[in-house]
């Protein structure tokens, strides 16, 4: 296995863990919305709170997802550019 295939590799390991982050994040915010919805109805500060915590975590999982895909789409090229200055010559024997 070259030393390119290892870096892309890499990146793409980093890339599903950026996209499993994303999911278990915006399951999250699913769940506490589900569970608290009902709950803060009646109290307007409890509700803004519960919203802009459910926005949060939609906008953080976003960002999850997007680096994920963007660490997936360029492992090959970030794979290249991580083995680039490992990989040396070979140099005669004297």
């Amino acid at each position: 296995m070259k030393l390119n295939d290892v870096g892309a590799l890499l990146v793409r390991l980093v890339g599903a863990v950026f996209v499993l982050r994303g999911v278990t994040v915006l399951f999250n915010a699913v769940w506490v919305y589900a569970k608290l919805h009902h709950a803060v109805e009646s109290n307007a500060q409890f509700k803004q709170g519960l919203h802009d915590s459910v926005a949060n975590g939609v906008v953080s999982a976003a960002i999850a997802l997007g680096c994920g895909l963007v660490c997936w789409l360029a492992s090959k090229s970030l794979g290249r550019m991580l083995a680039g200055g490992l990989e040396e010559p070979a140099t005669p024997s004297a």
